[in-house]
C-alpha cells in the first residue's frame, strides 16, 4: 500500500493523472491512510465521490491524520459513483520517469530579472502539498539557529514560525519527487538542495527582515561554504489556503508575494550576476494575521 502511494504520487507529479488516480484507489483500498485523504483531495478537484470514501475519510480523522476531517467536508455532497478497485501501477508503466524529469506544472510569472524572482501558478498539485504537510505535522518545533558562541542551538531571534526539517535519510521516493520539483523552480538539480523544510506559522508570527545567503563567519558558516559553495536561491511553494497576512515581502524591490493558492510556488535569487551575494534581496515573511500558513522551504546551493 505505502509503494502503491508513492508511485501514484509520483504519476501525478508526471502529469499522469488516471495512473495516479488508480494507484491511490488501489492503495486505499489496501490501508494507506495517505491514499485515502489523497482520493478525498482528488475527488474535490474532479467533483464527484466513490462509494465509502467518505467514511474511511472520517476514520482516517478520528486516526489522528492532521488534514482528514478538513478533506471530508467538500467531499460529502458530490455525486456519489461505484468505487473502483484500482490496481498495483507498475514502474513499466510510469514509462521513463525520472527525478530529473519532473517539472514544476504552472508557467513561470516572472517578477524581476536582476534579481531574478519567478512565480509559479500550480507548481506541485494539491496532493502533493497535502502529503508533505501532513508528514511534516509531528516533527515541528519551535524555529531554532545554531550559536557559535556557545555551539548550541536557541531560539531563533529573527523568526517564531514552528519548523520541520527533512533529512535526506527520512525522504521517500515521493518526497523526492516534491523536492526535484521544488529545486526545478530555481533552475537547478535537487542534488544542490538543502534539506526540505515546512514552516508553519500561526497568527502573529512572522520571519523578520533577513538574507538568505551565507555570510563567512571563520567558523562554520565558513567551513559549509567551502564545502557546497552559496546559497544560490530559494524555492517556496504554498502548502495550504485559508489565511490572510503572511506575504513574503522584499522591502528594497517593492515586490510582494502574497496571493494564490495551494501548490503556488515561488523561487528566487540569493546573488547576482556575478554569483555575489545580492543585499536587494532582502525579504521577511510579514506576520500572519487569521488562520494558519503553512510553506515549503527549500535553499539552493552552488554545488551539490
Amino acid at each position: 500500500a505505502g509503494a502503491g502511494f508513492e508511485l501514484g504520487l509520483l504519476a501525478l507529479l508526471a502529469g499522469q493523472d488516471e495512473l495516479a488516480d488508480r494507484a491511490f484507489a488501489f492503495a486505499a483500498r489496501n490501508g494507506s491512510g495517505h491514499a485515502i485523504a489523497a482520493r478525498l483531495r482528488r475527488c474535490a478537484e474532479t467533483g464527484t465521490r466513490p462509494a465509502g470514501l467518505v467514511e474511511q475519510g472520517q476514520a482516517l480523522a478520528r486516526a489522528g491524520h492532521p488534514l482528514a476531517a478538513a478533506l471530508v467536508e467538500p467531499v460529502k455532497a458530490l455525486p456519489e459513483t461505484e468505487d473502483e478497485a484500482g490496481s498495483f501501477v507498475s514502474l513499466t508503466e510510469l514509462g521513463d520517469l525520472s527525478l530529473d524529469g519532473l517539472t514544476p506544472r504552472g508557467q513561470a510569472d516572472v517578477l524581476s530579472d536582476a534579481p531574478r524572482l519567478t512565480r509559479f501558478p500550480a507548481a506541485l498539485p494539491a496532493v502533493a502539498c497535502d502529503y508533505l504537510a501532513a508528514g511534516a505535522a509531528p516533527l515541528l518545533q519551535p524555529a531554532q539557529i545554531f550559536d557559535p558562541q556557545t555551539g548550541q542551538t536557541r531560539a531563533d531571534p529573527y523568526r517564531t514560525s514552528l519548523t520541520a526539517t527533512l533529512s535526506d535519510g527520512a525522504m521517500d521516493l515521493a518526497l523526492w519527487g516534491i523536492k526535484s520539483v521544488m529545486a526545478g523552480l530555481s533552475g537547478c538539480h535537487y542534488a544542490q538542495g538543502e534539506p526540505l523544510s515546512v514552516l508553519v506559522y500561526r497568527p502573529g508570527e512572522e520571519y523578520r527582515a533577513h538574507f538568505d545567503f551565507m555570510v563567512d563567519d571563520g567558523a562554520r558558516a565558513s567551513a559549509d561554504l567551502a564545502a557546497r559553495g552559496q546559497r544560490i536561491a530559494t524555492s517556496l511553494v504554498r502548502l495550504n489556503e485559508g489565511f490572510t497576512g503572511g506575504a513574503t515581502a522584499f522591502p528594497r524591490l517593492d515586490i510582494k508575494w502574497d496571493q494564490g493558492v495551494i501548490g503556488d510556488g515561488f523561487s528566487f535569487a540569493n546573488v547576482d550576476a556575478q554569483g555575489e551575494p545580492d543585499k536587494r534581496t532582502l525579504h521577511s515573511g510579514e506576520p500572519v494575521t487569521a488562520g494558519m500558513k503553512i510553506l515549503a522551504s527549500l535553499w539552493l546551493r552552488e554545488r551539490a
